[in-house]
């Protein structure tokens, strides 16, 4: 066949192969972004405006996330998770239903920490499945009432598996506390209640947890170094008056000479109309750090009633949008 006659060919034979609709590769367009189910302000005076009640409270570079349809929250936020805080133990006892209640092994969560406090060196409990007390205590002696004093580590199996609605009160040392759904406690101190899930008075770990509900507050001295990484508040109001005691953590010291640092990151604090308090002489934004948290579907996000400076930079408020 003549040269001629082969390039006629090839020519047609392309020209049948573009008129028959052979595909031809082209790049994929640019997926659109789901639209954001949140209002993100970032305004600080605007943001001081909707959820800061005080002065001196530092909000700038606040941040505007775009998160992902159906887990919206939980992977919004970049982890700061420090694993070299975690406390290194010497032996671990575990709490489990039906438990012989014969070391290590028991029933019940104050059983646990009774032995862990027989010991100078730090003990681990690990929590099974299941929920643990039944969230209304009788007083300081009653069963819903937890005082570890030597320092202890408490891990649970999950925030969906592990559930302990009782007041874990921490006064004399290092806590750490990971992978419990805490519900907290409605202590009766005959006639005073006291109300939360957490009461840390020394150096504290918290991470990974759920606070949930009307008794999960955290009460928190701020003249110790703490603490409260990746866990999520939701749907935490004090059952007896929400307009007075906030609603998810208080900071509260009454020693102005001690300086703590408290670290406060990728945690999520929601559905609540109240969530820090920075109560009596608290300076926790200052010597801290309390950024890159998400403040949503709260009333008053800080209370800062003493005017302290208090630096919550980085930080991200929203509102679900109607």
């Amino acid at each position: 066949m003549k040269l001629k006659n082969k390039l006629a060919l090839g020519l047609a034979g392309l020209t049948l192969a573009l008129g028959s609709g052979c595909p031809i590769h082209k790049p994929n367009p640019e997926p659109i972004p789901e639209p954001s189910p949140y209002t993100f302000y970032t305004d600080e005076q605007e943001i001081k405006d909707r959820f800061v009640q005080g002065e001196n409270v530092d909000v700038s570079q606040a941040l505007d996330y775009n998160p992902i349809p159906n887990n919206p929250l939980a992977k919004s936020l970049i982890s700061y998770l420090n694993k070299d805080k975690s406390l290194q133990t010497m032996r671990t006892i575990y709490v489990q239903y039906g438990a012989n209640d014969v070391y290590p092994y028991y029933s019940g969560l104050d059983q646990a920490i009774a032995i862990s406090n027989i010991y100078d060196d730090p003990t681990e409990i690990q929590i099974g499945k299941g929920v643990f007390g039944d969230g209304y205590g009788i007083g300081i002696n009653g069963e819903d009432i937890v005082v570890p004093t030597k320092p202890l580590k408490l891990t649970g199996q999950g925030i969906d598996k592990t559930t302990v609605k009782e007041l874990i009160k921490s006064p004399k040392d290092f806590i750490e506390v990971s992978n419990i759904r805490l519900e907290g406690e409605v202590v009766d101190m005959g006639g005073a209640y006291f109300i939360g899930s957490l009461s840390i008075s020394k150096e504290a770990y918290i991470h990974d947890n759920l606070f949930y509900g009307k008794s999960a507050g955290v009460l928190v001295n701020p003249s110790r170094d703490v603490t409260l990484e990746n866990n999520v508040f939701d749907s935490v109001i004090n059952v007896f008056d929400p307009s007075y005691l906030p609603s998810s953590i208080i900071f509260a010291s009454g020693n102005i000479n001690k300086k703590g640092i408290i670290t406060m990151r990728n945690n999520t604090i929601k559905n609540t109309p109240r969530a820090i308090e920075l109560s009596e002489e608290a300076d926790c934004g200052v010597q801290g750090d309390l950024g890159n948290n998400m403040f949503l579907d709260v009333g008053i996000a800080v209370s800062n009633p003493y005017n302290y400076p208090q630096g919550f930079v980085g930080n991200a408020w929203a509102e679900t949008n109607p």
